[in-house]
């Protein structure tokens, strides 16, 4: 088994998930869409990484291969749990039963997620049964954790239909720590909840990291929620990592283009000052072809011949006076960007 630092959680090495394309009457294999692309990045213990980009980046999708919710089609998952360091990426559904209580899932629509046939005890008892636990544990657990989220114990009666969205994301946050994980990946956890709510529901998050010592993998188009939330953030391109570095730093001076016409595109809550959003000319790169080149390259006033025939690796490009920053850019030590205050 490969080695992890002792203070780290979760190491994915050349992770990708590839979809096959299925064409013709038979149905044979063309080719693949390349969802996740050979991305690597670690996560420490107790610290929150966030995997942003625009979407169809394959920052969802990365997060359920993480979760062994998807198999993965190369690379590795190396998680630090209660059985020690294993690797998630091989293991069977057998095999992995054991390793589900130490990472669980928040998900993005708290109306689908939520059973309306299953109470509340229920929903949350679920996880607790499966591994076990009589029906009288679940219960006191269940009234437990809906304290934990701030709502009332007296609500575990009640259908999901009786709550309001920020009230049925508290309990899909109670139903995740159920089982008392290490880490937590939160799938745009609040983007489907009002502005006001959002703020309620980053500071449980925040809280409940503080008190249970939880790990969050963030996954978020909403680089102002990111910024609040997250130690680490992983910009994701079309698959592929184009920039990782600690949040302040990438925020206030980014190395790839890319990152930067992300941070323009942030409102400012000032009306006195101009909106300059640096608008992308040209598409999206299509996943299902494979580029020789940097995939942001059509679209990037600085790219040249070299962009277009060579892919940049996600190399160390930070300076003496910065901590670790890494960017997939061939000029990145040469252009000036525009971050935000």
């Amino acid at each position: 088994m490969p080695e992890m630092l002792d203070d780290q959680i979760l190491s994915v090495r050349g992770l990708t998930k590839h979809f096959p394309i299925k064409s013709g009457f038979f149905r044979r294999v063309s080719g693949a869409v390349r969802a996740v692309d050979g991305v690597d990045f670690t996560i420490g213990a107790g610290k929150t990484l966030g995997l942003v980009g625009e979407s169809g980046c394959g920052k969802t999708t990365a997060g359920r291969v993480i979760s062994r919710a998807m198999h993965a089609t190369g690379g590795q998952i190396l998680f630090r749990g209660r059985k020690g360091v294993v690797d998630l990426a091989p293991l069977t559904k057998a095999e992995l039963v054991e390793h589900r209580r130490d990472i669980q899932m928040i998900f993005q629509d708290p109306y689908s997620s939520l059973n309306p046939r299953m109470t509340v005890l229920d929903i949350i008892s679920e996880p607790l049964e499966n591994f076990g636990h009589t029906r009288k544990e679940c219960e006191k657990r269940s009234g437990e954790l809906l304290e934990m989220v701030g709502l009332d114990p007296r609500f575990l009666r009640r259908f999901p239909h009786s709550f309001s969205g920020g009230q049925r994301q508290r309990i899909g946050i109670a139903r995740a720590l159920a089982l008392n994980p290490a880490m937590v990946i939160a799938d745009e956890p609040v983007s489907a909840l009002d502005v006001s709510v959002q703020a309620q529901v980053l500071n449980l998050l925040l809280d409940l990291q503080k008190e249970l010592n939880l790990t969050y993998l963030f996954i978020s188009h909403d680089l102002s929620v990111v910024r609040y939330i997250c130690n680490k953030v992983a910009v994701m391109y079309v698959g592929r990592l184009v920039e990782l570095s600690e949040t302040d730093q990438l925020f206030s001076r980014p190395r790839h283009p890319y990152t930067s016409t992300l941070l323009s595109a942030v409102p400012e809550p000032d009306p006195h000052r101009p909106w300059e959003f640096g608008a992308l000319s040209g598409e999206v790169a299509d996943p299902a072809v494979e580029h020789p080149g940097c995939p942001f390259a059509p679209r990037c006033q600085f790219a040249t011949e070299k962009c277009n025939t060579e892919r940049p690796p996600l190399v160390d490009v930070s300076e003496a006076d910065e901590a670790e920053h890494f960017a997939a850019c061939h000029y990145a030590h040469e252009i000036q960007l525009n971050g935000v205050d």
